[in-house]
């Protein structure tokens, strides 16, 4: 299955108009000094510029805004979900399995002035084939933490499927310090489908910088800019697989289906690259979970040419 999950990157049809760039992506909990939950993921994305907006998504009359900017993206991701205790080799029924998935997409999203629309379609294999044991034991070993023992109690192989539409729209802004200085609020709408997860999010974004009406967090026509953010989202989640998927003993917990986000974090924007870094706070993935809060901090490095 493996194989056949790499052949179906390989021969992926990318288009062929205006500008490139690149963005790595890396996720980890260990800047919170913590294991379990969510421990880590990497992303690498490719984006290309369009010419003009996608068909239906530019019959929206925000979409027609001056400036409205459209790109295709790809990406492949890893991303990697243990249990509290790491050096337990038997399964661990009462506490999150052993989960990680493999994962690409190929999607599309435009903004404008005043609204952003996202839409993603990817398909991956969650279980040994993902190959997030041989990750994350390295990345261990490297630097001197914990072994990992119980991987052989994860998640069984299977494919997946996922889909996700985002929404945002920007409500409100002005300046503030000084005349370069800008706020802005948004509110936003992120729907999951597929077997991966099923869930309805929305939330809220302030940001505090310069050039804030040529950007969105991740996404910016600006070139020399920077914003603080800080996020607060909510939802319904339906399913996880990284909770209730196939194992090889029983577990005891289940999916917790109200969600709770929290972040904030820093971008800086130059003319042929940009990063940023935030802390993320997420409320727990299944109810019997010690701890009603997890955490990690997510680094993006991108480039563009």
């Amino acid at each position: 299955m493996y194989r056949v999950f790499i052949l179906f990157v390989c021969f992926i049809p990318l288009p062929t108009l205006a500008s490139h760039a690149w963005q790595l992506q890396l996720d980890n909990d260990i800047v919170t000094n913590s294991d379990g939950n969510y421990t880590g993921g990497a992303f690498i994305e490719y984006r290309r510029g369009l010419q003009r907006p996608l068909g239906w998504l530019a019959q929206r009359p925000k979409a027609r805004d001056a400036g409205a900017q459209s790109e295709w993206f790809w990406n492949i991701s890893q991303q990697a979900w243990t249990p509290k205790f790491l050096d337990l080799s038997r399964p661990q029924p009462d506490d999150r399995p052993y989960a990680g998935i493999l994962m690409t997409q190929l999607g599309y999203h435009q903004y404008s002035q005043s609204l952003l629309q996202e839409l993603r379609l990817g398909i991956g294999i969650i279980g040994p084939s993902a190959k997030a044991d041989r990750v994350q034991k390295y990345t261990h070993k490297i630097t001197g933490s914990m072994p990992v023992e119980g991987w052989d109690n994860q998640v069984r192989d299977q494919g997946l499927v996922d889909m996700h539409y985002r929404l945002q729209y920007r409500m409100n802004s002005g300046t503030v310090f000084t005349p370069t200085t800008q706020w802005e609020l948004s509110a936003y709408n992120h729907n999951q489908l597929g077997n991966f997860r099923s869930q309805i999010l929305a939330g809220l974004e302030l940001r505090v910088g310069e050039q804030l009406s040529l950007s969105y967090q991740g996404l910016t026509r600006a070139r020399q800019n920077w914003y603080w953010f800080a996020r607060a989202e909510g939802g319904y989640r339906f399913n996880d697989i990284t909770i209730d998927g196939d194992l090889p003993y029983q577990s005891e917990v289940s999916v917790e289906h109200l969600r709770m986000a929290l972040s904030s974090g820093v971008q800086l924007d130059r003319q042929r690259w940009w990063a940023s870094f935030a802390l993320l706070a997420q409320r727990r993935d299944f109810e019997e979970a010690n701890h009603s809060l997890y955490y990690y901090g997510e680094l993006k490095l991108g480039w563009r040419y």
